[in-house]
Parts: C-alpha cells; sequence; structure tokens
C-alpha cells in the first residue's frame, strides 16, 4: 500500500512539472508578443509594386529607338538615330524616370504604362537624311542644320537636326546645349524663295497668269515708301512664270502677285498651314505669320517671296507637300493618327508647277537619269533692328521624284560662315538634296526616267 502511494506521488510531481513547464513558456511567449512594438499580431511585408519597364519607342518599320530592358533603365540602340525628336527622361544615380523632351516626353504617360509609341520614321530615309545633312554640315559650316522629308500622305518620314544628339550621352541644360534643340519642328526661319513656287501656284490656279504669258520684269520697282529688288541687278527682260521662278525674281513674282486681292492669297497661305500653331500638337513651335489687316502693300509684297514671316522647316515641307499631288496633307509622326488631308491645288496645277521646277532645278540638286524637281531659297536672318546682311539661311525644298512624288523633302542651313558668294540656297542646300534624293530613290529601287543604253 506504501509502494502505492509513492507510485502516485511521483506521477503528481512529474504532471505538476510538465503542467509548470507549459505554464512558463506560455508566459514567456505573451511577455514576447506583448513587447512587440506591432502590436500583438505583426504586419506583413507588402509585396513589391507590380510595375512594368517603360515602353518602347519604335519607327514604322520596327527599329528601335528607346526601350527599357529594367525597371528604371532606358537605352537608346540608336544613338543619334532621330536624338532630338525621340527626346530624353530624367536622371538621376543612373537610373532614369518621366519624359522630359520629345516622343518621351510628349507620350510620358504613355510609355510609364509600358505601352510602346510607334512613329511614322522610316529608320532608313531618317539615316541617308542625317548623312547628307552632316556633309552638308561640314561644307556650309553652319551653326545648325536639319531635313524635313514627308511621305506624300504626311507622314513625317525623316526630321533630322545637326548638330546631332545622342540620348544616352550626358547633356547640358536646355537653351545651353545646342545639341537638344529639334530645330526641324521648334525653329523658326524666313522661308525665302521657295515660298515662290507656291505663289506660283497661287496665280495659276486662280486663273491670273497663263504659263506662256510674258511680263517686264526690271531689277526693281517701287512699292509703297521701299524699294522691292531682284537679288542680283538685270536689265529689264519679259519672262514668263517659269522663267521668273528660274531667275528667282522677287520683283516678277511681286508684281503678278497685284493681279489678285491680297486677301486671296493669304487665304491660301491659310489653307497650307502657314499660320497654323498647331500643325503636330506638341512638337511643332507657332509659326509667326501676320493677320491680313497687318499685310500693307509692302508686306503684300514682301509675302510673295517669303519674307515677312516665319515658320519652321516642318510648315514649310508640309505647305511644299501640297503641290505633290493638289492637297494638304496635315503631318503625322504617330504611326495610329489618321490621314488627314484637304484640296488646295488642282492636279493640273501641281502639276505644272512641278513641271517648271523640274525644268529649271538648280544645277547642284540634278541627279543625272532621274526626274527631280525643287526651288532653292536664301533669307536674310531677320533682327530686332531689320535684317542682318551678313548672315542668311540657305534653302530647298523638293521632290523625289518630279512626276509622281513619293517625297517632299526641305533643307535648312542656318548661318553658313562662308563668303558671301559661297552662302546661296543653290550652292548649300541643293547638293544635300540630291544625296538624299539619290539614297531614297536607290532604296525604293527606282530605275532611272532616262538612261543612255550602250547598243553595239
Amino acid at each position: 500500500m506504501g509502494a502505492v502511494n509513492r507510485a502516485g506521488l511521483r506521477r503528481t510531481w512529474v504532471a505538476g512539472a510538465f503542467v509548470l513547464g507549459w505554464a512558463l513558456v506560455f508566459a514567456y511567449g505573451a511577455l514576447q508578443l506583448l513587447a512587440a512594438p506591432r502590436g500583438f499580431f505583426p504586419a506583413p511585408e507588402s509585396p513589391p509594386p507590380l510595375t512594368k519597364p517603360r515602353g518602347r519607342i519604335l519607327t514604322a518599320d520596327g527599329q528601335v529607338l528607346a526601350v527599357s530592358p529594367r525597371r528604371g533603365e532606358r537605352r537608346y540602340p540608336l544613338g543619334t538615330l532621330a536624338g532630338q525628336i525621340v527626346g530624353y527622361t530624367e536622371r538621376a544615380r543612373g537610373r532614369y524616370g518621366r519624359g522630359l523632351a520629345g516622343i518621351e516626353g510628349l507620350r510620358n504617360l504613355t510609355l510609364a504604362r509600358g505601352q510602346d509609341v510607334r512613329l511614322t520614321l522610316d529608320a532608313r530615309v531618317q539615316a541617308l537624311a542625317e548623312e547628307a545633312l552632316a556633309r552638308g554640315m561640314e561644307r556650309a559650316k553652319a551653326r545648325w542644320g536639319a531635313v524635313v522629308v514627308l511621305a506624300s500622305d504626311g507622314r513625317v518620314l525623316a526630321a533630322a537636326n545637326a548638330p546631332f544628339f545622342d540620348p544616352q550621352s550626358p547633356r547640358g541644360k536646355p537653351g545651353e546645349d545646342p545639341r537638344l534643340a529639334n530645330y526641324a519642328f521648334r525653329y523658326l526661319i524666313e522661308p525665302g524663295s521657295t515660298v515662290k513656287a507656291l505663289t506660283a501656284a497661287v496665280l495659276l490656279e486662280e486663273g491670273a497668269v497663263r504659263p506662256e504669258e510674258r511680263v517686264e520684269v526690271p531689277a526693281k520697282r517701287k512699292v509703297a515708301d521701299r524699294m522691292v529688288r531682284d537679288w542680283r541687278w538685270h536689265p529689264t527682260e519679259e519672262w514668263t512664270l517659269e522663267e521668273i521662278l528660274a531667275h528667282s525674281s522677287n520683283v516678277g513674282i511681286s508684281l503678278l502677285a497685284e493681279r489678285i486681292p491680297k486677301a486671296t492669297l493669304h487665304r491660301y497661305f491659310e489653307k497650307l498651314h502657314l499660320a497654323d500653331g498647331r500643325l503636330l500638337a506638341g512638337l511643332a513651335a507657332r509659326p509667326l505669320f501676320p493677320t491680313l489687316e497687318r499685310w500693307g502693300p509692302v508686306e503684300y509684297a514682301n509675302a510673295t517671296f517669303g519674307q515677312g514671316f516665319a515658320v519652321t522647316p516642318l510648315h514649310l515641307a508640309a505647305a511644299m507637300n501640297a503641290l505633290a499631288d493638289g492637297r494638304f496633307h496635315r503631318p503625322r509622326i504617330f504611326a495610329d493618327d489618321p490621314a488627314l488631308s484637304v484640296r488646295v491645288f488642282s492636279e493640273a496645277t501641281a502639276r505644272k508647277v512641278r513641271a517648271m521646277l523640274e525644268r529649271r532645278l538648280a544645277t547642284r540638286a540634278r541627279l543625272p537619269g532621274y526626274r527631280l524637281a525643287g526651288k532653292t531659297g536664301t533669307a536674310q536672318i531677320a533682327t530686332r533692328g531689320g535684317y542682318d546682311p551678313e548672315r542668311v539661311v540657305a534653302l530647298f525644298a523638293g521632290f523625289v521624284p518630279a512626276d509622281r512624288p513619293r517625297a517632299t523633302a526641305v533643307v535648312v542651313l542656318y548661318d553658313p560662315q562662308l563668303p558671301p558668294e559661297e552662302r546661296y540656297g543653290s550652292k548649300l542646300a541643293a547638293p544635300v538634296f540630291r544625296e538624299l534624293a539619290a539614297g531614297m530613290l536607290s532604296l525604293w529601287g527606282e530605275p532611272p526616267a532616262r538612261a543612255k543604253l550602250g547598243v553595239r
């Protein structure tokens, strides 16, 4: 009996010790939980945000202009190709954030959501434009240069700017670093004599002049209290409209333009969007174009040969593009934008003007065997006090090919640092157009329109 009581007592002690141990463990755990800073139950860690890398910027033919392999990265595989058009993003300690300029800035929200943006740019035409512009800049020693190439339906095939810019490279402040400027879309220039082709089209469309008609053209004439002069002296000649374009006569084109009301020319220029501040919304600058009320006799005469107003190279290219088929095609750079156009000239008028520009094409713009057309321009640079006689802009605007244009191209070389006799558009801008046209015709596989066949 005593042995049984001792065994029970041992079992009671063991059970008590077990219960006591569990009580101590429970108490320790309770104290730890009470001491925890986040309350009784610690909050779980937040999962990482579900974000996508920034979307790509692509050319029409699928070339990648900008890409983010990982979030926070931004790469520009084609370097300087269309650098100012692509733009750039903010950058801090190797990480790339929101878009600040160009397409990166204009379509920042779309790209930030991880969606791609496809442009109308053709990478091959863009490369040809930049190569031709680089050589033209070297020859001209110009402050800056731009080339705009539009397809006949208004698509921007190329927009080249020099000096060139690689968005991946270190950069200065906007306004201080000349590489950052989008000269093709944002800088204003007076278009000069290139506009004579548009004035000629208006005169033909309105029936104010016949192609075969001859008019007396002196080297200078008085308009109100000012003198309108041709760029070189010549005796009074009888010229046709085509010869007035060939000689780039300010006097001749302004004389013919007096046959129509100034409101008529102003209306056509508006239809050509030379005053349009929303031509390429968010990318193109607003032109400086006077209202009709501000066109006195002198201002009207000047406007007929491209003086007294300022537009971007893009505006000039879009207006000249209307001579491709008679319709103004709103330029577009995003592949998903709709094509919009309106008739300005008849096809017959556009064809007549192109034929004149083809027959009288500047020598340095000619490409043996191929039909090209275009108009030169040399515009003085406007200053607050008038025009700087020592500084000019050399221009060329032309069609490739002349008989059935697939593209309209404008070349601008700003402030060439050369002797005065070498600064003309016919000497500096025309060769850039010829080189670009040769490249595009080869790219498109266009056979020569005229060729000598050697038959034995």
